[in-house]
């Protein structure tokens, strides 16, 4: 195959974002290569956090500063298992050894093994149009089988869950327990996400509310998912104050080194928790209750992500959650607006390369 002697990628540093024509990286062809031509990109609070600052980079997998992204193999090398033509979506917690997806290209190196956890293929029958992103939607996936776990159950008929953050996660958690049983309720501080939630008829008006609900519906939820991008002590206490007695709060995102919840016996290093995802119990408040989290996802999450909107779309719309679509051209200005302004959109922007 021939390959251009350039091609347009974004870069991050210092809290800059650009988009530039660069070299054509012809010396990372090897025999443990894999270069992806994305079809399109999904822009992830976690993107908007690095370019802001404000998220842990862990050393053994590096930043995700561009991870969402569906799109077709142009060169596979002879040991990595993959062939040229194969559509691919990306895990970015397992190998550093990459570039960035918010380019025209993208390259991956490492071992058979390696390779196998970080690219699941997409089937011939996987519906690719409208487009779709699988990666948040795996992480979700991921987190409530931790839960499930945790809790022994697999169904959640009857319970009563509150999902603090009406992003494209929080959503995508709704559709996820209420497809198990549960009856759940959104709390959300601005009106957009909740107006976007109720006018693409994902969840109905009266199952999305502000924050000024929380003091009149406390002790309510058996399962409590904190889903913000910052968890703060306001959300957390939120959360707090939403649990009932012995019921769960279900951690996602958010979190950073050293955030704790005070209690007792001891207070609880909630990051930890949610890294490592525990299942650990607390009495704060007054209250007694647990706290679990999940963190990244597996081959398998993919598989299971991809499988349910496959065979079940109605009940997992996720192409519908798009809400915006711009050029890899103008990455740079929407992103950094977003991170440093007062631009936000509910949802999932898509970006096109």
């Amino acid at each position: 195959m021939d390959f251009p002697s350039t091609y347009i990628s974004s870069s991050l540093k210092d809290g800059k974002v650009e988009v530039k024509q660069i070299p054509f990286l012809k010396e990372k062809l090897t025999s443990q290569t894999i270069v992806v031509k994305p079809m399109y990109m999904g822009l992830c609070r976690a993107d908007i956090k690095e370019v802001a600052s404000t998220r842990d980079i862990p050393g053994d997998r590096g930043p995700l500063f561009g991870h969402e992204f569906v799109g077709e193999i142009i060169f596979s090398g002879d040991q990595t298992g993959y062939n040229q033509g194969q559509i691919v979506t990306f895990n970015p917690n397992i190998t550093p050894k990459r570039t960035t997806g918010f380019a025209q290209y993208f390259f991956i190196e490492g071992d058979k093994d390696t390779l196998e956890r970080t690219l699941t293929l997409y089937t011939k029958t996987t519906p690719l149009d409208p487009p779709w992103l699988s990666e948040p939607f795996a992480c979700i996936v991921h987190c409530v089988d931790v839960l499930s776990m945790h809790l022994h159950k697999e169904n959640y008929s009857g319970d009563k869950v509150g999902i603090i953050g009406a992003g494209n996660s929080g959503l995508m958690f709704g559709m996820m327990l209420r497809s198990l049983g549960a009856e759940v309720s959104f709390y959300n501080r601005g009106i957009v996400r909740r107006e976007f939630a109720v006018d693409k008829g994902f969840f109905s008006k009266e199952q999305m509310k502000s924050f000024n609900s929380i003091n009149g519906d406390k002790d309510q939820y058996y399962i409590v998912v904190l889903v913000p991008t910052k968890i703060d002590q306001t959300t957390l206490q939120y959360a707090v104050d939403l649990v009932k007695e012995n019921g769960t709060i279900l951690l996602y995102g958010g979190t950073r080194r050293g955030d704790v919840l005070e209690g007792e016996p001891q207070s609880v290093d909630i990051d930890r928790v949610r890294r490592n995802e525990n299942y650990v119990p607390v009495t704060t408040n007054g209250k007694h209750i647990f706290i679990s989290g999940g963190y990244g996802c597996t081959r398998a999450d993919f598989e299971k992500a991809i499988a349910l909107y496959s065979q079940h779309h109605e009940e997992f719309p996720l192409d519908k959650l798009i809400s915006r679509v711009i050029r890899l051209e103008d990455l740079p200005q929407l992103i950094n607006t977003m991170a440093f302004g007062s631009v936000d959109y509910p949802g999932k922007v898509l970006i096109l390369s």
